[in-house]
């Protein structure tokens, strides 16, 4: 099988985000998205056919495992023999048992957050449903700690399977596609692209020496998307973007761009870019505070974290501006739910943690089961929404009114459930 390159998708036109993943005690919302090093990156395609320099495309699989899923056209197809099942990785081939129970090593940031236990959570449903042993792994936002555990986990074989979200992709990357797999280990990532792909649509994701990725709720277009649809609410207003500072996490600067590609399509948008002073509530109460007595007029925030957004919520009320300025949040975590049941938060979109570690189960599963394997899973490997958009980037938009109507429901720990 051959490797296809991708190809950034262009979105559509407006109306129509490492040290770590931020310390995400601070509500869960906030994730790292490594800056890695380049990487020559392309997908199997299914056909196997050599050459082919057609670009992935996302769709919404209808059939077959996936069914209700975004996937990439790209897959990996693992050839049976007997009892064997041999899975190319893109130049590295895995062999395994043909329906093994895998041991699975379920790596995360850090295990103390609301995000990672939800994660895990729902990661262990899936693994449970299909009779895994799986183990979740804290890099404890310890770049060196993390490289030391995925180095352990290759050396000593521990793990059949390794699910992760990378502290540091950069210091990772080489051994999650390179000794991974020659120790016999499938990867499969989750949330953060690796090697180099910070910057890429979601469908460029994969890279050689691993199964695939899911993601996309912190990837750029779905970033711009966001920002477009708070910046067509009031299209000539101003307004604050609350980001946390890209020296702390690199998610804030897929965020950054995420606001320069809207700000393109919505230049008489008057926007003041600020960092909050601490990654809790009180860093952006405390920012917001100051921005509001220097801005009275102001019209919205938008806030990369449910946690310091909330502390924006918390100045605007103390300033009397409730209802006047608007405030929107990415990441669809309860936090931001029960705001927006309080009307004090006027939008965000989802970030499906627990759907992600589900998706990235099921892919192992259906890979040492033989069957074809997409490369990508988008929209975080949740089963896309009636009223997402319906093309990529697949954008999902939750107001107050889809909250209230109970069409979205935060992934949480104790919702966790098996496909």
């Amino acid at each position: 099988m051959t490797r296809r390159t991708h190809q950034t998708t262009k979105r559509r036109s407006p109306s129509s985000l490492t040290k770590a993943l931020v310390l995400l005690a601070i509500g869960s919302a906030v994730l790292s998205a490594c800056a890695d090093s380049p990487a020559t990156t392309t997908a199997t395609t299914s056909a196997g056919a050599s050459g082919s320099a057609a670009p992935a495309t996302l769709s919404v699989s209808d059939t077959g495992t996936f069914k209700g899923l975004v996937t990439s056209s790209d897959v990996i197809t693992p050839t049976v023999d007997g009892n064997k099942v041999t899975i190319n990785l893109g130049g590295q081939s895995v062999t395994v048992d043909k329906d093994k129970k895998l041991k699975v090593g379920f790596f995360v940031n850090g295990a103390q957050s609301l995000f990672f236990q939800t994660a895990f959570a729902w990661a262990k449903a899936q693994a449970d449903a299909y009779g895994y042993d799986i183990e979740e792994v804290d890099g404890a936002y310890d770049t060196a700690k993390q490289s030391d555990q995925i180095e352990t986990a290759i050396n000593t074989k521990k793990y059949d399977a390794i699910i992760i979200i990378p502290v540091d992709g950069i210091a990772s990357c080489d051994a999650l596609t390179k000794q991974a797999p020659a120790a016999g280990i499938i990867v499969v990532d989750y949330f953060n692209p690796i090697c180099g792909k910070t910057s890429d649509p979601v469908q460029n994701w994969s890279v050689p020496g691993i199964l695939g990725a899911v993601g996309g709720g912190t990837s750029v277009p779905v970033g711009q998307a966001f920002a477009e649809k708070v910046f067509a609410a009031t299209p000539k207003g101003k307004g604050m973007s609350l980001s946390i500072g890209e020296a702390i996490c690199t998610c804030a600067a897929i965020f950054a761009a995420g606001l320069d590609g809207a700000q393109k399509a919505y230049p008489d948008v008057n926007l003041t870019r600020l960092d909050a002073t601490t990654v809790d509530a009180s860093g952006g109460q405390v920012v917001t505070e100051q921005y509001l007595k220097d801005n009275p007029d102001a019209n919205f925030i938008i806030a990369l974290s449910d946690d310091t957004g909330a502390g924006a919520v918390e100045a605007i009320k103390a300033a009397g501006l409730t209802g006047k300025v608007k405030v929107y949040m990415a990441g669809g975590t309860q936090l931001i739910l029960d705001g927006m049941k309080a009307g004090t938060v006027d939008g965000t979109y989802p970030y499906y943690m627990g759907n992600a570690a589900q998706s990235a189960v099921v892919m192992l599963h259906e890979a040492v089961a033989g069957n074809p394997v997409p490369t990508v899973i988008a929209n975080d490997g949740a089963p896309l929404a009636s009223y997402a958009e319906q093309v990529d980037p697949f954008f999902t938009y939750v107001t107050p009114e889809i909250v209230t109507s109970g069409e979205y429901v935060a992934n949480t720990a104790q919702n966790a459930q098996a496909r």
